[in-house]
């Protein structure tokens, strides 16, 4: 429960400068680590800030025209944030990752290269409303990881 009320990073989806601006977010949909809040509200933005939010913030708006809204950095891409492969530590399946119980390590890379190629479709096509991907296999070092199964919701 701490991580949902307490979290380190907040993905900002869509701030603009603009009062009353909520652009396009054909990629908003994207998955993004759990241990990272998706919000799409603008004005939450200005809340954050005027709170005293603890943890880092970062916006992500492909069609930003700026670098920063109100002192927070903007990315056109979630894989473009600072933390993304550090943030697969948050997940509840990292242990598994990491080998539990003498398993072997996991292909961690393969994961988090198979995360940035899907963020960087999504991010392509707009079109592109919801993307589900599960389960997901991630096989030993070097040998990569592989989805089973996918469903895809597109806006025609």
């Amino acid at each position: 429960m701490d991580k949902l009320f307490n979290p380190q990073y907040i993905a900002i989806l869509g701030p603009s400068s603009k009062p009353g601006n909520i652009p396009s977010m054909g990629g908003s949909m994207q998955k993004i680590p759990p241990s990272m809040v998706k919000i799409i509200d603008p004005p939450l933005l200005e809340n954050l800030i005027r709170w005293g939010f603890k943890g880092q913030i970062f916006g992500v708006n492909p069609s930003a025209q700026e670098d920063h809204v109100h002192g927070i950095r903007l990315f056109k891409e979630m894989v473009e944030t600072p933390h993304v492969a550090s943030l697969l530590k948050g997940l509840k399946s990292y242990k598994i990752l990491q080998g539990l119980r003498g398993e072997a390590l996991r292909d961690i890379g393969s994961y988090v290269d198979m995360i940035e190629r899907i963020s960087h479709l999504v991010a392509a096509f707009p079109q592109i409303q919801e993307l589900d991907l599960n389960p997901v296999r991630v096989f030993e070092q070097r040998h990569g990881a592989f989805v089973l199964d996918a469903r895809i919701r597109v806006d025609k």
